[in-house]
Order: structure tokens, then C-alpha cells, then sequence
């Protein structure tokens, strides 16, 4: 299976290697009013998530983070 997702900004922000996934979250809370429908941490800091939405509403994606998958543009975290 292939998932395409949007990565670190530069190569350094997004870590390589084997992660033992942890904390399962709905509604994951960046900064407000950014909220991930769905996150799961792979280290600490860094997620593997949904795009974001303002707020806890399914309705109200950002479509910037949705349309960026597939480009080097997070944190460090893994948006798919």
C-alpha cells in the first residue's frame, strides 16, 4: 500500500527510520484554530494525521494543508 502525504519543510524536519506508533487522537490540537480530525504520534512531537480543520468541524477544512499533500511543506509531521 502507498499513502501519499506532505513532509518536512526541509529533509531535517521529518525523521527517517522505524517508529513504534503511539497515542491514538480525534481532534488533535495544533495551534487554534488548527485541528487534525485524526493523529497518531510516531515520535515524540511528530504525527502522522489528517489535514487540518478550523476547529473540531469536518466541514471547515483548510484546503491550503489538503492541496499541499504530496509537497515538502510541514513541521516535521506526516499530513496525509
Amino acid at each position: 500500500m502507498t499513502i501519499t502525504t506532505a513532509s518536512g519543510s526541509t529533509p531535517d524536519k521529518t525523521p527517517v527510520g522505524t517508529f513504534t506508533l503511539s497515542t491514538k487522537e480525534r481532534w488533535h490540537a495544533f495551534n487554534e484554530p488548527y485541528f487534525a480530525q485524526y493523529a497518531i504520534t510516531y515520535k515524540a512531537g511528530r504525527y502522522l494525521h489528517s489535514p487540518c480543520f478550523d476547529g473540531k468541524n469536518e466541514n471547515q477544512i483548510f484546503t491550503y494543508y489538503y492541496d499541499s499533500i504530496g509537497e515538502n511543506s510541514t513541521g516535521g509531521c506526516l499530513r496525509m
